[in-house]
């Protein structure tokens, strides 16, 4: 799919989820991937950027914690007009991973929460976000469609975009092709889980056993450090 018309779908596909409501259950369902993240980094007085941000929940999380300078970036417009509405003072834009809109040398930290598969170019988003963070600055990223989490492979047949099911090995390669050095690569493995008679059959679970894979695996959390 080319650049343009992958960017173009997947703008539409998740302004429609922000029309729809289903923003806010997405950022529900992600913000344990968040509480993961942010017990690896703390966000306390420090600048931080979320790429793929949604409608800004991992930055009201940060900002709650302290964090004293905030950005985001989405290429739904929708989402980000949401997220404006709660982050006044949040940096938000509308845009793609591989051409973030600010300096060199910008920021603390960054984070990414289930976005970076939706990346047209994933290496080329990471040399952005490398770019922009601060020497020393650390990313960290959580992935939950990854190769060896059989529970979500289901998901590439519902999306109307392409994504990219790399391996943990893939993912960490990536991150190093991209400058970042001390890559290293865990699980944010969830606490809170539907039992089977609360379990409801959809297009991207279709039966408990993969949603149970999904939970067992855990999300893939990569984390590396600018030069």
């Amino acid at each position: 799919m080319a650049v343009e018309q992958h960017n173009s779908t997947t703008s539409d596909f998740f302004s429609t989820w922000a029309a729809t409501g289903k923003g806010h259950s997405m950022a529900k369902g992600h913000s344990e991937l968040v509480e993961g993240i942010f017990r690896t980094i703390t966000p306390k007085g420090k600048t931080l950027l979320d790429v793929g941000c949604g409608i800004g929940a991992a930055l009201a999380t940060a900002q709650a914690a302290g964090a004293s300078g905030m950005a985001g970036i989405d290429l739904s417009e929708d989402m980000i007009g949401i997220a404006r509405t709660h982050l006044p003072d949040a940096d938000l834009m509308v845009g793609t991973a591989d051409r973030l809109p600010w300096p060199d040398n910008t920021f603390d930290l960054a984070i990414s929460v289930e976005a970076m598969y939706y990346f047209h170019d994933p290496v080329a988003g990471l040399k952005e976000i490398c770019r922009v963070l601060k020497p020393g600055g650390h990313f960290i990223s959580a992935i939950e469609y990854f190769q060896e989490n059989a529970g979500s492979q289901v998901w590439a047949t519902q999306l109307p975009m392409q994504i990219w099911c790399w391996s943990e090995r893939q993912w960490q390669d990536a991150f190093e092709a991209a400058g970042f050095k001390d890559v290293q690569c865990s699980r944010i493995i969830r606490r809170q889980f539907k039992a089977e008679t609360e379990f409801q059959p959809s297009d991207f679970f279709p039966d408990y056993d993969a949603y149970l894979d999904y939970v067992r695996e855990g999300a893939l959390q990569v984390f590396g450090t600018k030069s």
